[in-house]
């Protein structure tokens, strides 16, 4: 502040009070004299004094304005904020802005893992026969199935899926070595994914779908002139659909990856041939069965259906995170 602030104004009122109660002795002349010097400078004190307090209330009045206009401004936020629409996913699991995960997807080439699918074939039987060699029985062998999706646009796509399956082993048992069954098995599967309902990380849709397995397998067991040769084979044929609770992991910053769920109702049709040849005498043996069923398509509800026959894993490929398809 300068010489002469607010605080400075009293003093100064002060002073010029002192000098107007102070009369020192004297002659006449000198107190003449004294009084005119007196009278300007009482007159300097007192313009002293009003300018003290001229500058005083323009300063109050300054910071007053100052004050007033600081309320009036507008207040600047400085606070960063990111891009609009976040394209690339992530963000939290309860999220709801931006693109959902399912329209990152539309257009792009999908992997997945569609389950497993059993068909009779021959399998040990865990025990020995009269001669000595590992019998074996009816049973059934499982075909993993890999495919592809690819979502025409946001509300229909197309699954195309195949499986294939091959072995066979020995077993040994003390000095005798006896083969496995051999197996070999092939499977076809096609739906028509319909969505019903999207939401940001989580979609359902609907998939009528179709399904062939087939499996052959065959063992000769004996010897000499008790040799057979058996084989099996085994057809599976289904019609059904599955309704799909499909979440993509966007809230992690890959919407591309996707983990799927899956229960439904299939019209299936079962068909099992056996055939026991004799191979000394030239003659077989071959027993028909075929059965025709609607049911769930999960099975009987064990861990190991659950895992193989609801759960799969879908990952989209063409998509980086961050750009817009």
């Amino acid at each position: 502040m300068g010489h002469c602030g607010t605080p400075q104004v009293v003093r100064c009122l002060d002073t010029r009070a002192a000098l107007r109660t102070y009369r020192p002795a004297g002659s006449g002349v000198v107190r003449d004299a004294r009084a005119q010097e007196h009278s300007l400078f009482e007159v300097a004190t007192t313009m002293r004094a009003v300018f003290c307090l001229s500058v005083g209330l323009a300063v109050t009045a300054g910071a007053s304005l100052a004050s007033a206009q600081e309320l009036a401004a507008p207040q600047v936020s400085t606070q960063q904020t990111g891009p609009a629409g976040n394209s690339g996913g992530g963000g939290e699991i309860t999220s709801t802005s931006g693109p959902t995960d399912h329209s990152m997807v539309v257009g792009h080439l999908g992997l997945q893992y569609l389950g497993g699918t059993g068909v009779a074939a021959l399998v040990n039987g865990g025990g020995t026969s009269t001669m000595g060699v590992p019998s074996v029985n009816l049973g059934s062998q499982t075909l993993q199935t890999l495919g592809v999706r690819y979502w025409l646009n946001a509300n229909l796509g197309l699954d195309l899926g195949v499986s294939l399956g091959i072995g066979s082993g020995s077993t040994t048992t003390g000095t005798i070595s006896q083969d496995n069954p051999s197996f070999f098995g092939f499977g076809l599967y096609g739906a028509v994914p319909i969505m019903i309902a999207e939401s940001k990380h989580v979609s359902i849709h609907i998939d009528p779908f179709i399904q062939l397995a087939y499996g052959h397998s065959g063992i000769t067991l004996g010897q000499g002139t008790a040799t057979t040769d058996n084989s099996v084979n085994g057809l599976d044929f289904a019609v059904g659909g599955n309704a799909v609770a499909e979440l993509q992991f966007g809230f992690l910053g890959i919407p591309q990856l996707a983990l799927q769920a899956r229960f439904g109702l299939a019209l299936a049709y079962e068909s099992t041939s056996g055939t026991q040849t004799m191979v000394n005498q030239n003659t077989s043996v071959t027993t028909t069965t075929s059965s025709l069923a609607l049911g769930t398509t999960l099975g009987n509800y064990s861990p190991v259906d659950i895992i193989t026959g609801s759960l799969g894993v879908v990952w989209y490929f063409g998509y980086t995170p961050g750009s817009s398809r």
